[in-house]
């Protein structure tokens, strides 16, 4: 393994097992693995599936009932709350949705990952026992117009996350909906719009298992209800016709995206206010082939 396995920022020769469990300790490493992360967030593609859940449902096979009466006063709660349930990943893209407010988050996000870039590099060279380093005149310009591009790297993550967070909710809201009117007309469920409501409500589970969301909902969900609810949409897809057993879960999870439909596009909008040619070729074809994704959902399933 070597530092840049640890960490794509740092380069590095092979590690110790004493250096690799000091980087993998380290919160400002952490602090970076995330950044790295929420970088590449993606389009939905397709469902994520756990991908980025932090809730284990590998001993647990059976499907676990979940009270209707707590699902629905849950509901009640999160309504009047009228704010998205989301995990600690896409809190960090959640600035105010007014464009100083934004400019203010570019700035100090930048800021913040100078500082902890160049802590690491000084771990690193301690690592190595280099000790300082004068840098020469080249070295101190790259160095220099490094520290200039920061704002607009930091610029073009957040937008992507905005891009990629409201797609995911747009896609998810419309696979709910069509796969509650296929139930109700009795149409076999279109697999992919399954699979999408599915990963919608295990990731609302998800995120309602997150401790911060715990203490905000103030006793309306603990994390046993919000397991059973992840576990529900882990098991539905994989077995997509168990969907009609839990028709609340179904409709908290479609209210959920509803809210985070608006909670994107006004931080979105927001952006695109400060500079409306962010908006890049990539961003109208992703969003053409998200609009003839959730077209693809209105098609019935095949009968089985």
């Amino acid at each position: 393994m070597t530092l840049s396995d640890i960490d794509p920022g740092i380069s590095g020769e092979q590690v110790t097992a004493e250096q690799q469990q000091l980087l993998m300790s380290s919160p400002d490493a952490r602090e970076q693995r995330q950044l790295n992360a929420r970088a590449a967030l993606p389009y939905p593609s397709e469902p994520l599936r756990g991908k980025r859940r932090g809730l284990d449902f590998a001993n647990t096979d059976e499907i676990l009932p979940i009270d209707p009466v707590e699902v629905r006063n849950l509901g009640i709660h999160l309504s009047a709350m009228d704010v998205p349930v989301l995990d600690d990943l896409n809190r960090y893209y959640s600035p105010d949705p007014k464009p100083e407010a934004i400019e203010r988050y570019i700035m100090y996000a930048g800021a913040n990952n100078e500082r902890r870039k160049r802590e690491r590099d000084e771990a690193q060279l301690t690592l190595e026992g280099i000790g300082q380093v004068v840098l020469t005149d080249e070295q101190k310009r790259q160095k220099k117009m490094a520290q200039q591009r920061k704002p607009q790297a930091v610029a073009d993550s957040l937008q992507r996350a905005l891009h990629a967070n409201l797609a995911a909710a747009n896609v998810r809201h419309a696979a709910i909906t069509a796969v509650t009117e296929q139930m109700k007309t009795g149409q076999p469920y279109n697999e992919s719009a399954a699979r999408y409501a599915a990963d919608a409500i295990e990731d609302l589970g998800a995120c309602l298992a997150d401790p911060e969301n715990l203490d905000i909902l103030l006793g309306a969900c603990n994390r046993d209800l919000a397991f059973r609810i992840a576990h529900f949409g882990y098991k539905a897809g994989e077995q997509t016709e168990i969907l009609a057993d839990q028709p609340l879960v179904l409709l908290l999870a479609k209210r959920e995206q509803e809210r985070r439909q608006v909670w994107w596009s006004e931080r979105l909008n927001a952006m695109l206010r400060i500079d409306r040619n962010r908006r890049t070729a990539q961003d109208r074809e992703n969003a053409k082939a998200t609009q003839e994704l959730i077209a693809s959902f209105a098609q019935a399933g095949a009968a089985s």
